[in-house]
């Protein structure tokens, strides 16, 4: 999924994944992982508008591992790769994941590394 949007006072930016960046091990589908990231997708707009405000050149990947319970609860989420720098918006998307809920699977858990890439428009 993608979020586009502008700040006010700032450039247009983007956010979105990178192109087969995404690793999904476990019970759960792609599909349904994606479902669940683009239904959240203005929480991570949220934590880069934020970050734009206090640093408008923030712009890079973050790679996060979650682990989602049989039940879809968010178990753990950690940082696997940052090449913002932005630790704010690191520790922002991080709080923001932890919330999130997926489709259970009675079976097994699920392991899955996201990559989002914020940049400026037109990069």
């Amino acid at each position: 999924g993608t979020g586009v949007g502008t700040v006010p006072g700032k450039q247009d930016y983007s956010v979105g994944t990178e192109a087969g960046g995404e690793v999904i091990v476990g019970g759960l589908t792609a599909e349904q992982i994606e479902r669940v990231v683009r239904s959240h997708n203005s929480e991570v707009v949220f934590c880069y508008q934020r970050a734009l405000t206090t640093d408008p050149s923030v712009f890079g990947k973050i790679s996060f591992r979650w682990e989602i319970a049989a039940s879809g609860a968010v178990t753990s989420v950690r940082v696997l790769e940052n090449t913002t720098r932005n630790k704010a918006l690191e520790d922002c998307v991080l709080d923001k994941i932890r919330t999130w809920r997926f489709p259970s699977n009675p079976v097994q858990s699920t392991r899955v590394d996201w990559p989002f890439i914020f940049k400026p428009r037109g990069n």
